[in-house]
C-alpha cells in the first residue's frame, strides 16, 4: 500500500544531515529543516515525472499533485478499438532511447515494464514511387538529388554530433548558429529542390509544422530520429500509457483529480496560496506542469507576477497539432508488403503511419494501422467529420493497402489541438537560461514551471526539464547545490559516464544515408 500520508496536512518531517545520497537514493540537507509542501499543476506526464523526481530527490518533501481532468498523463493517452477492445495509442505514437542520454529508458525500465522496439525498413512513398534502398532513392530523386542529400546529411552529422544531440533543447543550443535560421533555410542549401522537399516530407511528422515556421536546429534535431546512431525508438506492448499510469501508481502522493487551479496569489506568511476545483492550498513551492496556454489562463493576484507569467507564456507558446486516425481491418493482409511497424508517405504533406496490429508479424489475424497527420493538413481536416476524415485517409492509401478500405471494421479519429497539442518551437525563439525558462518570476524562486515545452517536445524533454526543476527547488531549500544529473541519478535514471561519454557515431558501412541503412531492429 502506498503511503499516501504524504499528500496530507501536517504530515511534516525532519530532515537528516548531510549532502550525500543517502540509503534510499535521497539529496539529504541541513539538520533541522521540515519538509516543504510543494505543489504540482497538472498532472500530464511533465507533473508526474516532477513528483517522482522529488519524492527521490527531496524525500521528506509533501508533494501535492493537482489534476484538472479525470485523466492522467496528458498526450500520452491509450484506448481500445473494436469488439475485442484491442489496446492502441492514440496519443504520444513512440518513445526515444536517446544515445548518451538513456533517462526515460531507464525509467521505463525501473517502473517494471516491457520495451518493443520499433522495427522498420527504410519504406518511403514519394511522388509515386516506393523507396527501400539507396537506388530506388536514386530512381525517385535522381541521381543529383541523392548525392546532394548525402551531403547534407554528412554535414548535419559533423555540425550537431551526438554528444550536442543528447543534451537538445538545453541552454547551449542559443548559441548553435542553426538556432538562428529556420528550418527552410538550412533545407535550401542542400541544393537540389526535390531533395528539399523529399528531406522535409520525411520529417514532417514529427515537425507537425512548414519548415519556415521553425528553426533549422529543431529541424535537424527532428531528422535525426530517424539516425539509429543517435535515436533508437521503441513502445510499451499493450499501451504507451501504462507508463504514466505505473508512475501514477509508484508515486507516495495520490493526485487529486477534478482539481482545476483558478488562481494563485502570495499569501500572509509569504506561502503561495493554491485555489482549484478542490479547495485552497498553502505551498512552500509551485511547479506549474502545464502546457503555456494553460498556465496563462490562471489568474495570478499579483501584477508583476501575473505579467511575468504572461511573457513566459507568450515565450514559449508556438501551438501546432495532429490528428491521429486509426483504422482496425479484419486482416493484417500487407504483413508480406510492409512488414515493419511504420512507414512514411508524402500523403498530408508527410505522414507517418504506424502498425499497431495485437499480432504484427501475422496476416490473417486483425491490423491495426495508425495515421500521424501533422500541421496545416491535420488542422484542415479536423474541421470535417470523422467519416470524411478517414474516406481522406483511405484515399491517400499507398498502393500495397489499396484495398484497405474493403476490410475496415473499426475507426477512431483523436484531435490533437489547442492546450493538447505540440510546440513547433520548443524553447521559444530564443533559447534561455535554465533559471529564466523555469522561474521566470523575479522575486518568486519558489514558483517553477516545467514542461517539454520549454526543452524538445518529447517525454525526453519532459524529463530534461524536470529534473531541472527539481535541482533548482533543491537549491531553493538549502539541499545543496547540484544539477540535473544528480536528480537523474537519485531517482535512478542516471549513469555519469552514460551522460557524459564521448558518444561520435561510428562509420556508416554501406550506405551515405543513415535513414537507409538503419538495422532491421532499432533498439
Amino acid at each position: 500500500m502506498r503511503d499516501r500520508d504524504r499528500c496530507l496536512p501536517g504530515s511534516r518531517e525532519i530532515r537528516q544531515e548531510g549532502r550525500s545520497p543517502g540509503h534510499d537514493g535521497g539529496l539529504r540537507g541541513k539538520a533541522g529543516r521540515v519538509a516543504e509542501r510543494i505543489v504540482i499543476v497538472g498532472g500530464g506526464f511533465s507533473g508526474l515525472a516532477c513528483a517522482d523526481l522529488i519524492e527521490h530527490t527531496l524525500p521528506t518533501a509533501e508533494v501535492v499533485l493537482l489534476e484538472a481532468t479525470e485523466r492522467l498523463g496528458g498526450r500520452v493517452q491509450g484506448a481500445t478499438l473494436g469488439p475485442d477492445r484491442i489496446p492502441i495509442d492514440v496519443g504520444a505514437a513512440e518513445l526515444y532511447d536517446i544515445v548518451g542520454a538513456p533517462h526515460l529508458r531507464r525509467l521505463v525500465d525501473r517502473l517494471g515494464l516491457p520495451r518493443r522496439p520499433l522495427r522498420a525498413t527504410p519504406t518511403y512513398f514519394f511522388d509515386g514511387h516506393r523507396i527501400d534502398d539507396e537506388g530506388d532513392l536514386a530512381t525517385a530523386l535522381g541521381d543529383r538529388a541523392a548525392r546532394h542529400l548525402a551531403a547534407f546529411w554528412h554535414e548535419v552529422e559533423r555540425r550537431r554530433p551526438t554528444t550536442e544531440y543528447a543534451r537538445a533543447g538545453h541552454p547551449a543550443d542559443g548559441r548553435h548558429p542553426w538556432s538562428a535560421c529556420t528550418f527552410a533555410d538550412l533545407l535550401e542549401t542542400i541544393g537540389d529542390a526535390t531533395a528539399e522537399r523529399f528531406t522535409a516530407m520525411q520529417v514532417h511528422s514529427d515537425l507537425a509544422v512548414a519548415p519556415s515556421r521553425t528553426s533549422g536546429l529543431y529541424g535537424v534535431d527532428n531528422l535525426l530520429i530517424d539516425h539509429p546512431e543517435y535515436c533508437r525508438m521503441f513502445t510499451i506492448p499493450g499501451g504507451n500509457d501504462q507508463l504514466v499510469q505505473r508512475l501514477a501508481e509508484s508515486l507516495r502522493c495520490e493526485p487529486s483529480r477534478h482539481a482545476r487551479v483558478s488562481h494563485i496569489a502570495r499569501a500572509r506568511d509569504g506561502r503561495l496560496r493554491v485555489t482549484s476545483d478542490v479547495g485552497t492550498d498553502h505551498a512552500d513551492a509551485v511547479v506549474m506542469a502545464l502546457p503555456p496556454t494553460a498556465a496563462a489562463s490562471i489568474a495570478w493576484e499579483e501584477g508583476a507576477v501575473a505579467d511575468a507569467v504572461s511573457e513566459h507564456c507568450a515565450h514559449h507558446t508556438h501551438q501546432t497539432g495532429y490528428l491521429r486516425v486509426t483504422l482496425l481491418a479484419a486482416t493484417r493482409f500487407w504483413a508480406d508488403d510492409l512488414a515493419d511497424d511504420y512507414f512514411v508517405s508524402d500523403a498530408f504533406d508527410g505522414v507517418t503511419v504506424y502498425d499497431q496490429s495485437p499480432e504484427p508479424r501475422a496476416r490473417t489475424t486483425p491490423g491495426i494501422l495508425s495515421w500521424l497527420i501533422a500541421g496545416e493538413p491535420a488542422r484542415r481536416l479536423a474541421e470535417l467529420s470523422d467519416d470524411t476524415v478517414v474516406a481522406h485517409v483511405l484515399d491517400a492509401a499507398p498502393p500495397p493497402l489499396a484495398r484497405l478500405g474493403s476490410c475496415v471494421t473499426a475507426t477512431r479519429v483523436d484531435r490533437w489541438f489547442g492546450a493538447r497539442g505540440v510546440s513547433h518551437r520548443p524553447g521559444g525563439p530564443r533559447a534561455l537560461s535554465y533559471v529564466d525558462r523555469h522561474q521566470p518570476v523575479a522575486g518568486s524562486p519558489h514558483l517553477l514551471f516545467t514542461g517539454d515545452s520549454l526543452y524538445d517536445a518529447t517525454l525526453s524533454g519532459a524529463l530534461d526539464a524536470a529534473a531541472q526543476t527539481v535541482a533548482l527547488l533543491a537549491g531553493q531549500f538549502s539541499v545543496g547545490q547540484f544539477g540535473a544529473r544528480d536528480v537523474l541519478r537519485a531517482a535512478g535514471l542516471g549513469d555519469e559516464a552514460a551522460l557524459s561519454q564521448s558518444t561520435e557515431p561510428p562509420r556508416r558501412r554501406g550506405s551515405d544515408l543513415p535513414f537507409l541503412a538503419r538495422p532491421g531492429v532499432r533498439a
